[in-house]
């Protein structure tokens, strides 16, 4: 969460969501804690900033866990 800004940091925080709930966050759940025109970059890089923290374990997993389908480390 260090890539996200005071405002989205304080929003999450008042919403009891911890990093451990972040990757279970879908994109209506954000819309709903940042609604309007005016958050569409904080709901931008909150989105990303999930998803690149999901694709670094999922590398991380498939480089260790030879057991791991091929096709689920794409």
């Amino acid at each position: 969460m260090e890539k996200l800004d005071e405002i989205t940091i304080a929003t999450l925080k008042e919403a009891n969501v911890g990093e451990d709930l972040l990757s279970s966050l879908s994109r209506d759940d954000i819309k709903d804690l940042f609604p309007g025109p005016e958050h569409f970059l904080r709901r931008r890089a909150l989105w990303l900033a999930v998803h690149k923290c999901e694709e670094k374990t999922l590398k991380a997993t498939c480089v260790s866990d030879p057991w791991v389908s091929s096709s689920a480390c794409l």
